[in-house]
């Protein structure tokens, strides 16, 4: 209501062509009502007021017989044939700015849906189905709150101790009832390949050295995916292949400009940590990491749990300075070592080393 009503006040206050019974009503001998749409408004979600329509001598007096009516009782007994005199919607009008008009309809039959828990009922759509159009309906025209929706859905099933990578594909929706029905596209909500997977617990054993668990085993995690996809069954690769537990040796020293393959344990702000074996993990801080892997101030085309190849560029007490080493930098390292050893041989070639004290 407060958004009709200040929508509405604006444009009486503009310069637009309006009907005159949209700004006053003559009520026969009662006397005139200025601001009329915005006095029909008010009227209509207030108990006790009665909201007019309009017959050929302006105001109707037996619309006091609605007065203490419902909200809903007076929208479509009075409020709407008052709008049909102005001649347009007037109830809707200004909502074309939050969603689309044309599927209005379905928007409401979505609404009354979730809002009666007939998904629990029918079960015809699954909760992945209903984040999509939930996604695709609402946030139509807000991008910051449209982003939140698969965000609160892997929120939740964080909390559950679940990592739930999500991607896009295209799906059909509905516009439209009856006969005149049509179908568009729409963004469907997916879990990508292996994209279900349990987050790790770290334990301390005594020896000092640490074991990771998964915090939910493989059944736990098939029976989620089903229920994010019932009533269909769940894509073969949603999971994450099972992963045993993870006892780090912890036993590598490692030397600054050796070459690893480490874990990926975390990604942040400050850059990609990798578990390659040392007593800590080491950091590929952001400023190291390749421009292709940046965007918009974060790291993409990494996730935890990647195998990764880095170097050793630097150590100090708070631990391991790393950097990304990728298909051509790996080439040239196999390279590079090939030819030390091949140069160093042929200098050697010939020579008696006899002489030199055996380890």
């Amino acid at each position: 209501m407060y958004f009709q009503l200040g929508f509405h006040y604006l444009c009486l206050k503009s310069n637009c062509e309006f009907p005159e019974q949209y700004k006053t009503i003559t009520i026969g001998n009662q006397g005139t009502i200025n601001g009329a749409i915005l006095y029909q408004l008010v009227a209509t979600n207030t108990n006790g007021l009665p909201v007019y329509t309009l017959d050929n001598d302006g105001g109707d007096v037996d619309a006091y017989k609605y007065a203490n009516k419902s909200t809903g009782a007076k929208i479509s007994k009075c409020f709407l044939k008052y709008s049909e005199k102005i001649g347009y919607n007037i109830y809707d009008a200004g909502l074309e700015l939050f969603q689309n008009m044309s599927e209005e309809k379905n928007i409401n039959e979505f609404r009354d849906y979730i809002d009666h828990f007939k998904y629990f009922v029918d079960k015809e759509r699954s909760i992945l189905e209903l984040y999509s159009e939930m996604f695709d309906r609402f946030m139509a025209y807000d991008q910051k709150y449209r982003k939140n929706v698969p965000n609160m859905l892997t929120n939740i099933l964080k909390r559950n101790y679940i990592i739930t990578h999500l991607e896009f594909k295209s799906g059909q929706k509905k516009v439209g009832r009856g006969n005149k029905s049509t179908t568009k596209e729409m963004g469907l909500i997916c879990i990508r390949d292996n994209g279900i997977e349990s987050d790790d617990f770290t334990y301390k054993l005594a020896d000092k050295s640490t074991v990771e668990l998964p915090a939910r085993g493989t059944n736990y995690l098939d029976g989620v995916a089903k229920l994010l996809y019932s009533p269909q069954s769940p894509p073969e690769k949603a999971l994450a292949k099972t992963q045993e537990a993870k006892v780090a040796s912890k036993n590598v020293n490692p030397k600054i400009g050796e070459k690893y393959q480490g874990v990926v344990k975390n990604i942040n702000k400050h850059g990609i940590f990798v578990d390659f074996g040392a007593k800590k993990d080491g950091l590929v801080r952001y400023r190291n990491i390749p421009m292709k892997y940046k965007h918009d101030s974060t790291i993409v085309g990494f996730d935890k749990g990647d195998t990764i190849d880095v170097k050793l560029l630097d150590t100090n007490e708070k631990g391991f300075d790393l950097k990304i080493l990728e298909d051509g930098e790996l080439e040239f390292e196999k390279y590079k070592s090939e030819k030390i050893n091949n140069t160093m041989g042929s200098v050697f070639k010939g020579i008696d080393l006899s002489f030199l004290p055996k380890q």
